[in-house]
Parts: structure tokens; C-alpha cells; sequence
């Protein structure tokens, strides 16, 4: 879909990406995003927002992520099916949209043909590519190893794992992914006595495969984080390929 912005569905990482490729930053500063998402079944809405008919999110423009000249946003998606979104950018103070469209919830673009490994749809193969040379192939991992890794902090944080090239060998061990926050009352109580969140996985869980290059996209939590330690292990050997680890100042967005 092409408007004022072009809008992507992430449906791996549950959420759709706004592009502008040449935003002019004086033109887009008074203006604000907002997404509108309609479900299949209206009993999916809360009470107060049965009677609009849809679920309603904004956002401001300064929360958007900025590469170059090009200004990408998010915008998390509901986990009950929908039949349609709508989205747009619009003046609070004017009282009218800058631009306003609807996307077909089921509607995806045509992909290249890809292999289908991992019984992912080529489809999400190549909008995670998209997604992912949009926002961050052009800047310095924080980890580099076997495996890059980006963080990114949109309106939820996510940690993008990358190898080009990339065989079968070196996505079969699994990852871990231990998440240690600025207050450890941010943990469930169940976690507290560790000290960090795990969300450690499997890529064949949450990666995709495109012309010999590897992404796996884990979303991670909007807490502020102490540290995030990473890497790859045999857990029947218990060894450890490699691991890493990032000191984010701070990855809450604001």
C-alpha cells in the first residue's frame, strides 16, 4: 500500500511499520499517527470502545525512528483477528487528517518467489527482510559474532539476529537471551530471585531464511534494561558457540 507513508505488515513480529522514505522533518513535527483496528468478532473490544467499533492507538511523530532521510514507525498490532485496519496521520490542533487510508487486514503484497523453509509464508520472509534493511542494515550491530545483533527501540523494543551468508549449521544451536532490568520489581516474582527475564529460542522458531541470509526479529520487553546477554549453546553438551553482551542506557520509549 503506498500513501503519504508506506505501511508494512510485520505479521511475525506482530505489528505494521510506516515508511517515509524523504521526510522533511518541518513538515511532519506538528503531526500525529494513529491506527485504528477493527476485529472480526466486536467482543474482542473493551466496553468503552465497543460502541466505536474499533480499537483506537496514536502515536507522535518525534517517536518515530529516523535513518538518513528516511522516518519508520510501529505500531503493535491486537492479537484478535481483524478485518481491516485503518491508519493515518492527522493535525491534533487543525482538527483534520494529513493523510488517512485502510488496508484489507488480509489483503498481503505479492512477494518474490523465495524458498519457504521453516514453514514460515514467503510472504513474512520478505517483509522481514523489508523491515529489516529499512531500519537497521546500513548501521553498526551491537554484537558482532557468528551472529549481528541490533537493537532497535521503536514503540516496542526488538532485537533483529542476522548472518549473511548463513547455513543450516549455524542456525541449529539454540539462542539464548537473558534480559536483566534497571528494577528488578519489573520481573514477575517468579523471576526475581534470577535477576533477568529469559527469553531464550529456538531459530527455527523465530527465524526466517531469504537468499542465503538469516533474521530472526524477538521482541523484548519496554521496561528500561540494565544489560542484555546473548549468544548460542548445546544445551545436551553445555556449550556455549558464543555470547555477548549490550548496556543499553536506556530502551524505554518515551
Amino acid at each position: 500500500m503506498t500513501s503519504r507513508y508506506d505501511v508494512y505488515h510485520q505479521d511475525q513480529a506482530g505489528m505494521l511499520v510506516y515508511l517515509n522514505r524523504n521526510c522533511i522533518p518541518e513538515l511532519e513535527r506538528s503531526t500525529r499517527f494513529f491506527l485504528h483496528t477493527y476485529p472480526v468478532d466486536t467482543r474482542d473490544l473493551t466496553e468503552t470502545r465497543k460502541q466505536a467499533g474499533y480499537d483506537t492507538q496514536e502515536t507522535r511523530w518525534e517517536s518515530t525512528y529516523k535513518s538518513e532521510n528516511n522516518c519508520i514507525g510501529v505500531f503493535n498490532l491486537p492479537s484478535y483477528e481483524m478485518t481491516h485496519v485503518v491508519i493515518g496521520q492527522y493535525y491534533p490542533y487543525l482538527g483534520y487528517s494529513y493523510w488517512k487510508a485502510e488496508i484489507p487486514f488480509r489483503q498481503q503484497q505479492q512477494p518474490p518467489v523465495v524458498e519457504n523453509t521453516g514453514g514460515f509464508d514467503p510472504a513474512e520472509i520478505y517483509q522481514s527482510y523489508h523491515l529489516y534493511h529499512q531500519i537497521v542494515a546500513d548501521e553498526e550491530p551491537e554484537i558482532r559474532s557468528i551472529f549481528n545483533v541490533h537493537l532497535v527501540t521503536l514503540h516496542q523494543n526488538m532485537l533483529f539476529y542476522t548472518r549473511d551468508p548463513c547455513t543450516s549449521q549455524d542456525t541449529q544451536p539454540n539462542f539464548f537471551l537473558h534480559i536483566t532490568p534497571a528494577d528488578i520489581n519489573d520481573l514477575p516474582p517468579e523471576r526475581q530471585q534470577n535477576g533477568f527475564d529469559n527469553y531464550d529460542f529456538r531459530f527455527q522458531e523465530k527465524g526466517v531464511v531469504y537468499d542465503d541470509k538469516c533474521l530472526a526479529i524477538i521482541q523484548v520487553p519496554h521496561y528500561d534494561i540494565a544489560s542484555i546477554r546473548t549468544g548460542q549453546f548445546n544445551p545436551a553438551q553445555d556449550r556455549i558457540f558464543w555470547q555477548n553482551e549490550i548496556t543499553p542506557q536506556s530502551t524505554n520509549p518515551k
